[in-house]
């Protein structure tokens, strides 16, 4: 933040302006290749992927065991279709990433925010405007092998408008809001795809060296109005209700194209278009597509809170929250596999969530004991597939049940420790993992336990306070695609952090030092399945230990 100019206007009005600039030039993030292979129908779809064994040199196989090496059969035993292996699999110890220029991942932005309160006799006025561009230029190497393969780019120029006007107010038995909110965005992106020297050789037919950008213009307006009432039944027991009504319209225009090769692989190609993609490579989907939407949402909540003594709180609501639909920008390469399911538009998500819970303080305050249980019914849930060389929105019915619970405790003066655990079970329901063939699947990147803990000692020490402090998380293992894939989960990780901190007695200054992941375990976060096209997957590996030491400065 550049700047907060507060200026008092009388009449019990108060505005608050700011601006936020900022400039970020970043490398490539770290993939890495692992080989792996596709499981085939007998029709020719992908139904699976399996790591690829050490000493294997078949492509794919069919579902009945039967290799398939078309176009060819691995030069070299456990490696790619290439016949590269990453040396050190997935650590960092070694990437061959050819396109990783450490400027290569570029974000620029600027905002204006106002924000006027005015306070009236009966409640208060509230007005937020925002405004925000964001120029923003990613790429990475799909293959992150040596060959000069196919490289992914997306490069995007937004701006966003919003504005917000709120009244709220209280009786004696009420808190209440009411306001009206509005957004308009503008949204260019180009995603898609650079087909280097070598890219041709495992891709389709009539598949050039050039870029493969789909480029899609997209214009969103946003109306709602909302109003929230917080009504006490009684001493201890309060009422809450909510709702909003939102309009929401959408104007799409979607192309994927092919251009001539640019001068530098940091920048898409600036020439001439030189055909439609489709009429090229000749893709079972239209690569030309403009459509538009207007959608009348609701969203709405109901919650009893009840408050028998100032230390204690025990919840129970239903909320019903909506995720307007949208549309798909295809960027795959054909061949016949498509992400299963696939369809320009996608509807809204409506999700149904039940939850009761409570919050307590024992033990005069040494202790505090927070827990939830919920219940999650989605309809229509926005399920992101990924098959191929690309990724697409579709709708299929989910469920979630769960539960979280958190200690925090401070035993003896300067002593904090807090823990936490979150158990989860997802189901997304008939998902299209083929043409024809559907199942039951996990949600990607939602692991069924999840744990931290915190431990921190602080004392007096040179005219202010020293602290120590230790972390611990722990992520059980999870899917990184949809389609469930056996070489798609991810083993569980526990990372260990440690700090240590000097505080000035004012609390001014703050020095310390740091060390994370201090254990230097390996672990994975993310992936990409592309096992049909260079017969592996990309991996994208934790970050190492590391450590550092920052100085921090209160104003």
């Amino acid at each position: 933040k550049l700047s907060s100019i507060i200026a008092d206007l009388g009449f019990q009005i108060r505005v608050s302006l700011s601006t936020n600039w900022a400039e970020a030039e970043m490398s490539s993030s770290p993939y890495q290749s692992e080989p792996t292979f596709a499981v085939l129908s007998f029709e020719g779809n992908q139904i699976g992927a399996e790591h690829v064994a050490s000493d294997q040199t078949d492509l794919h196989f069919l579902e009945d065991g039967t290799p398939f090496n078309e176009p060819a059969p691995r030069p070299v035993p456990g490696g790619d279709a290439t016949g590269y292996i990453d040396p050190d699999g997935r650590g960092l110890d070694s990437t061959s990433s050819d396109f990783a220029f450490d400027d290569l991942n570029s974000v620029d932005a600027i905002g204006f925010t106002a924000n006027l309160n005015w306070d009236l006799s009966w409640g208060s006025l509230i007005a937020i405007s925002d405004y925000k561009e964001i120029d923003k230029y990613i790429g990475m190497d799909v293959d992150a092998a040596p060959m000069n393969q196919l490289a992914f780019f997306a490069d995007a120029d937004i701006s966003q408008f919003t504005q917000e006007i709120r009244l709220q107010g209280e009786t004696e038995k009420t808190q209440w809001l009411a306001g009206f909110y509005y957004m308009t965005g503008d949204y260019d992106n180009a995603n898609g795809f650079k087909v280097m020297t070598n890219g041709p050789l495992l891709l389709p037919p009539n598949t050039f060296v050039g870029d493969y950008p789909a480029e899609v213009e997209q214009e969103v307006e946003n109306y709602s109005l909302f109003g929230q009432v917080d009504f006490d039944l009684s001493e201890t027991l309060t009422l809450t209700s909510g709702i909003r009504v939102i309009q929401e319209e959408k104007d799409y225009d979607y192309q994927l194209v092919y251009r001539t090769p640019p001068a530098s692989p940091k920048q898409w190609a600036t020439g001439d278009l030189i055909g439609d993609f489709g009429s090229l490579a000749g893709l079972p989907f239209p690569t030309v597509h403009t459509d538009s939407t207007s959608d009348t949402l609701w969203t709405g909540k109901i919650q009893l809170d009840w408050t028998p003594n100032e230390d204690l709180l025990v919840y129970a609501g239903v909320n019903r929250g909506v995720k307007a639909g949208g549309f798909n920008a295809p960027i795959d390469f054909g061949g016949g596999q498509l992400t299963p399911g696939f369809s320009y538009d996608y509807d809204e998500e409506v999700l149904y969530s039940y939850e009761a819970g409570f919050k307590g303080s024992f033990f005069d305050g040494l202790a505090r004991l927070n827990g939830s249980l919920y219940y999650y019914d989605y309809q229509d849930y926005q399920a992101f597939v990924f098959a191929g060389v690309s990724g697409v929105v579709v709708n299929a019915d989910s469920s979630v049940i769960g539960g979280e619970l958190e200690l925090t405790t401070s035993p003896v003066d300067g002593l904090d420790i807090m823990v936490g655990l979150g158990i989860y079970d997802a189901e997304v329901e008939d998902v299209s993992i083929s043409p024809g063939i559907t199942k039951d699947v996990e949600p990607s990147f939602a692991p069924s336990v999840t744990a931290n803990g915190l431990i921190r000692y602080a004392w007096p020490a040179f005219g202010g306070e020293l602290a120590l402090q230790g972390t611990a998380s722990y992520t059980d293992e999870f899917y990184y695609s949809l389609r469930n894939f056996n070489s798609t989960k991810l083993d569980s990780y526990t990372l260990l952090n440690a700090r240590v901190s000097y505080t000035t007695e004012n609390q001014d200054w703050v020095l310390a030092a740091f060390v994370n992941n201090a254990t230097d375990e390996e672990y994975s976060v993310t992936g990409f399945d592309i096992s049909l096209f260079c017969g592996c997957s990309e991996i994208v590996t934790g970050l190492p230990q590391w450590w550092g030491i920052s100085l921090r400065r209160n104003f």
